[in-house]
């Protein structure tokens, strides 16, 4: 069942009306219950390996062996990388990197005394708005919330509600749309030129926060309708002024992981850089056992270590140490997006030549002072090659970018009714969403 359809719509609307209306007591099993059935209905497979999880995880924390953490970790990376270092599109790990690493974390910070009911931490592995993309929680946050579940709210009604318009906007009318240029771009390298590289990694570079962060808005919305708050997992990373503070305002609950429990109990053996390159390569890997993530891994590391002691120290403008931390944000998102080794050497090939550039922007030209509204259905062209997005995506794509990025900076501390927001995101997504059967980037992780 894919998140984004009518199919899932309805079925939430179900689980929602029979959670109003059966007892307290049994909101725990339905809850648990429809979280089985949305992830059986992406994968049997995956269900059997999240049912495996939950049996063993639960089984292990309350064992008396000695070495039962060295077993959960043995145990559960197995279950990880048995899917990451699988090709087949069956096994396309949905959601296995995070409830994996939930279930490591209950396994870690929980005691033997404390004794926590089977339903509780199957409720906290398995619960539907945020099993496939996060964000990944604690048990003492998620877990004890599932635990008491209580009637839906009217006062939840609209945040909830704007929530889930919020991140169904930026993900279908900005993100899909940076989607399909960027995907013209990265499939067929060769075809085009520098200029190109730049323009797709910019909207790449959007592309990740918006396609991700929506996913998040979109799971805290379902979770907050049912009195839930999850954890924010964005924090405006693209405004830090450095690479220290960007990767704690980046998915930070993975951030939070890995600092947790692997960072913290290796840094006082090995030294801050040696923890911080192993954190990366671990990273690297969670993503996915490929060239591309290896190399992302080693630039971040390249560019911490370039920014905590050099640009750190030598420029005090704010402005300056922005506009380099975006920079290196920037780069590191190439080897990211690069899916094929042999595209790297693409890379270094590509021209620096202003014809096609002028070209393109003759085009827009023409279109927006002679031409406009019969060439709205036409689509774009870059060096002859066709970017599969019509002229009316594009400059949809263009306002709703610079509006996305004027309101993060101008209004970020200024809250919104919430019931006039959800109206006016319903209007934006109605007229303005463009669904391209795009998934979520971070389903495949």
């Amino acid at each position: 069942m894919e998140i984004i359809s009518i199919k899932y719509l309805i079925f939430v609307l179900i689980f929602l009306l029979v959670f109003q209306l059966i007892t307290p007591n049994l909101r725990q099993y339905w809850t648990f219950s429809f979280s089985l059935f949305f992830y059986g209905s992406i994968s049997y497979i995956l269900l059997v390996t999240l049912l495996i999880s939950i049996i063993f995880n639960y089984w292990i924390t309350f064992t008396q062996y000695k070495l039962k953490k060295w077993y959960a970790i043995i145990f559960n990376l197995l279950l990880l990388f048995s899917f990451k270092l699988n090709p087949s599109t069956y096994l396309v790990p949905i959601g296995v990197s995070f409830f994996t690493f939930q279930a490591l974390s209950f396994v870690f910070d929980n005691k033997e005394k404390d004794q926590v009911p089977l339903i509780n931490f199957a409720n906290y592995l398995a619960f539907f708005p945020q099993l496939i993309a996060g964000p990944i929680e604690s048990y003492s946050n998620l877990g004890k919330q599932l635990a008491h579940l209580k009637s839906i709210k009217k006062h939840n009604l609209f945040p909830g509600v704007a929530l889930i318009l919020k991140g169904l906007v930026i993900k279908f009318v900005i993100a899909n749309r940076c989607g399909i240029i960027v995907d013209s771009f990265f499939d067929n390298i060769s075809k085009f030129d520098g200029w190109m590289l730049i323009l797709s990694n910019l909207l790449f570079t959007m592309q990740i926060l918006l396609d991700f962060s929506g996913y998040c808005l979109i799971a805290g919305g379902f979770a907050k309708l049912l009195g839930i708050n999850l954890s924010k997992n964005f924090f405006q990373p693209y405004l830090s002024t450095s690479l220290s503070e960007f990767w704690k305002r980046w998915h930070t609950t993975l951030h939070i992981w890995f600092k947790k429990y692997v960072f913290k109990s290796i840094i006082n053996r090995l030294g801050f850089w040696k923890s911080a390159g192993i954190v990366f390569f671990l990273s690297s890997l969670w993503h996915g056992v490929k060239l591309n993530f290896i190399i992302w891994g080693l630039i971040c590391v390249l560019f911490l270590l370039l920014d905590k002691f050099f640009i750190q120290n030598n420029f005090k403008s704010k402005k300056i140490k922005w506009i380099t931390t975006l920079s290196m944000i920037f780069i590191s998102w190439i080897p990211f997006r690069i899916s094929n080794p042999s595209d790297f050497i693409e890379l270094f090939h590509l021209k620096w030549g202003t014809n096609h550039i002028y070209s393109m922007l003759s085009d827009h030209s023409y279109v927006l002072r002679t031409d406009f509204i019969n060439n709205l259905s036409s689509t774009c062209e870059y060096a002859g090659v066709n970017l599969g997005i019509t002229y009316l995506d594009f400059y949809v794509l263009a306002i709703s970018l610079f509006t996305f990025c004027s309101y993060s900076v101008l209004l970020k501390n200024k809250k919104t009714n919430s019931f006039y927001s959800s109206i006016l995101l319903f209007v934006i997504f109605c007229f303005l969403g463009f669904d391209n059967s795009t998934p979520f980037i971070y389903f495949q992780f």
